[in-house]
């Protein structure tokens, strides 16, 4: 048994403080005896005089992610080690033991994925083996009111009372491999303490898993990380295709990401592979690791993922059709206990996993992964760029958190923002004094400044100052803007009206211009600090860009003012400096180069941005929405979220046969006049999977004088045996149907 000093310490929302130190316990045994090995790791960080019960009623509970799809799994944390802790717990004096955790995206397309039926399933029945009593919670029942900050991306979001009142929180982790996140450790376990069942959809999908766990880590953290390494996934297979590794090891920690950065060195990998681990130390900062010690040597035996394969997975997976749609075509599953929600799944999975199995040993097997989430990566970036261009209203929205960098901005921070917007505003004015210049500001104008565009844009609209201002509310000009998908929006002063005075805010934006989504052009994602001032007849925002999280700008900062013209109009101003990255091949081009070209580009952007952002202000005017993109899916009720792409593929081919059925059915009863045979109709047999199988009958007199209507018979006959096919499997499927109806909960 090794020690490993590592951390603890939880820096204050947005502040990358240096943790105080903690000690972690890597343990590892030849013979994998998780009971000794858990002992021995609890005993090095002394956790019998840290966690001594507190009180009659010490309730601790014990957060496991029972994902799996197989008995005895290789992804399960070992039933044996939880019931160890549970009896250790007990010996300390703590009466109210429970494990607890919640169904996940898996729940939307396979039965029995409830974690009380999991637990069943797999092994657990409320008593250890040593005769300690302990209940099975779930953790999507039960919820209270959180708590998390407003504005934040879980504002408004419940968790469970079992969680949050828990007077000892700790994660039992299985360490894994994953084709998606590289290696998969206890920061992802952590994800099944939050409700939503579709998690890949609310917490991946619809904002940044790293800012929702950041959030849970700053409201409820746990006070005990356990990482079992005994028998660990292994493999390009990952967690959808696991291979036991022979391997006898385990972490304790009273900081996760500390236990997660020891756990990751003893596979053998860097822990930033993980997205989400990385995501929280650039959020939360790095544990302390100048006193770690001990035994850190990688297992023998473990075989991390292939690059290849967890590149091609993240491409797929960044589009929310393919990310949900193909994971259980690839997911190795016991039908028998987890039977598809859809036959289609099931009939996919059933041809792909086979091929698909050991990609490690088969190299069909590895570049088959590869290339199916390559096809469904390009496919989805050409969805995308669709979207982008012509169909707005179909682009996922996001939730997204304010950066640390951002919130730790000081005064003087806005101060210099504001003496550099003066700046860039006296700069590009010029001569303003005549009648040229002020019309002039009236229209575009712009020049360049170190690459960067600076540019101003006005508009006058025919209202009342005090109109538009009570319908425009100016501290939500970026949220106004053309094309504006999510972000957040973080008050931190206000005036004695409630007016917001400084704020800070993540931003994000369709690539601009647009068409820039057909060459791999990025979402404008930026967090910003901003000042609002607010004078008689003259409203004024800034707004300063300090991080691009994409690294989609180097500049994004600018000023609107509101201003009485007279009585009756009000001139909106935009001023700003810009520099976006372009794509690859677009910066390739060197625009530069040809300054023409270059400013009819510049021109026709921002002219087409700004009128379409003024366009806005003048539907608000008018009472009109003005937001584009789909739903987020809500984060009050555990089983809500969107249907799965299967499901409306299948629902829609099912009402397409139901219209065109007859259809064709008329169409393969009504030959066309001009071939006017006699021919008997195509012998048919159906063997016994049920597929019918035609041979052509002999040409009539007519096609064998003119050999030109054959190509007429063939489609034909391909119509009639299509229309008998779709009518006989809607005539047997008509029956499951209803069945499943009558059945359904």
């Amino acid at each position: 048994m090794m020690l490993v000093d590592g951390v603890d310490g939880r820096p204050p929302e947005g502040q990358l403080a240096r943790p105080q130190s903690s000690p972690v316990a890597a343990a590892t045994a030849a013979d994998g005896d998780t009971a000794a090995l858990l002992d021995a790791a609890l005993d090095s960080i002394d956790f019998t005089g840290r966690w001594s019960a507190r009180g009659a009623r010490s309730r601790a509970l014990i957060l496991v992610d029972l994902g799996a799809f197989e008995r005895d799994s290789a992804v399960l944390p070992s039933r044996p080690l939880v019931e160890r802790l549970i009896d250790r717990l007990a010996m300390l004096g703590w009466s109210e033991i429970a494990i607890a955790s919640t169904a996940d995206s898996s729940s939307t397309w396979a039965e029995n994925r409830a974690f009380v039926v999991l637990a069943d399933l797999f092994g657990y029945c409320y008593e250890t083996a040593g005769g300690t009593p302990y209940d099975i919670v779930d953790l999507s029942e039960n919820l209270v009111d959180a708590g998390f900050p407003q504005g934040s991306v879980l504002a408004g979001s419940p968790l469970s009372a079992s969680w949050r009142e828990a007077d000892l929180r700790i994660v039992v982790a299985k360490a894994c491999t994953d084709q998606r996140d590289g290696i998969v450790l206890a920061a992802n376990t952590l994800l099944c303490a939050l409700p939503l069942h579709d998690k890949d959809m609310a917490y991946r999908v619809a904002m940044d898993a790293a800012d929702a766990v950041s959030l849970l880590l700053d409201l409820a953290a746990p006070e005990l990380t356990i990482i079992d390494l005994h028998g660990v996934a292994h493999g390009s297979g990952g967690r959808a295709l696991p291979r036991r590794a022979d391997t006898g090891a385990l972490v304790a920690a009273y900081d996760l990401l500390a236990a997660d950065a020891a756990a990751a060195a003893k596979m053998g990998a860097d822990p930033a592979t993980s997205p989400l681990w990385a995501g929280l130390v650039a959020r939360r900062g790095l544990p302390t690791l100048d006193l770690v010690g001990g035994d850190l040597a990688p297992l023998p035996g473990v075989r991390l993922a292939d690059p290849a394969i967890v590149d091609s997975t993240r491409a797929r997976d960044r589009s929310a059709i393919f990310g949900r749609m193909v994971p259980p075509w690839i997911q190795s599953v016991d039908q028998t206990l987890f039977a598809f929600r859809n036959p289609l799944d099931a009939k996919i999975h059933d041809a792909l996993v086979a091929r698909l199995d050991h990609p490690d040993d088969d190299l069909i097997a590895r570049v088959g992964l590869v290339l199916i989430n390559q096809l469904c990566a390009a496919v989805a970036f050409g969805l995308d760029a669709w979207r982008v261009n012509h169909d707005k209203d179909l682009v996922s929205l996001r939730r997204a958190g304010v950066s640390p960098e951002t919130l730790a901005c000081t005064e003087a921070d806005y101060q210099q923002m504001e003496l550099e917007l003066d700046g860039l505003q006296t700069w590009l004015a010029g001569d303003t004094d005549s009648a040229e210049g002020r019309a002039a500001m009236r229209s575009l104008r712009w020049r360049k400044l170190d690459r960067a565009v600076v540019f101003s844009f006005a508009r006058d609209y025919p209202v009342p100052f005090d109109a538009f201002t009570a319908r425009v509310d100016i501290s939500r000009t970026i949220q106004l803007m053309n094309d504006y998908i999510g972000g957040t929006i973080l008050v931190q002063e206000r005036d004695e009206q409630g007016r917001p005075l400084r704020q800070v805010e993540r931003n994000l934006y369709l690539p601009q211009p647009n068409y820039l989504a057909w060459w791999g052009g990025k979402n404008i994602d930026v967090s910003k600090i901003e000042r609002v001032r607010y004078d008689a007849g003259r409203h004024r925002m800034d707004w300063k860009t300090i991080k691009s999280e994409n690294a989609s700008a180097v500049h994004d900062d600018g000023m609107v003012t509101f201003e009485a013209v007279d009585r009756a109009s009000t001139r909106v101003t935009i001023l700003g400096r810009q520099l976006f990255a372009l794509p690859p091949i677009i910066e390739a081009a060197r625009l530069e180069q040809y300054p023409a070209l270059e400013a009819h580009l510049i021109e026709h952007a921002y002219t087409n941005f700004f009128s379409r952002t003024f366009a806005n202000f003048e539907a608000l005017l008018d009472g009109r929405q003005i937001v584009i993109g789909a739903p987020l899916p809500g984060l009050m009720s555990p089983t809500q979220t969107l249907p799965r792409p299967i499901d409306v593929m299948a629902d829609t081919a099912a009402r397409l046969a139901e219209v065109l059925g007859p259809l064709l059915q008329g169409f393969a009863s009504a030959p066309p006049k001009a071939l006017s045979r006699q021919s008997a109709k195509p012998v048919s047999r159906m063997d016994p999977d049920g597929f019918v199988h035609f041979q052509p009958s002999l040409p009539t007199p007519a096609e064998a004088a003119d050999p030109g209507l054959l190509p007429f018979r063939w489609w034909e006959d391909f119509a009639a045996g299509y229309a008998e096919a779709v009518l006989r499997d809607i005539s047997m499927s008509a029956p499951l149907n209803t069945q499943r109806e009558a059945g359904a909960p």
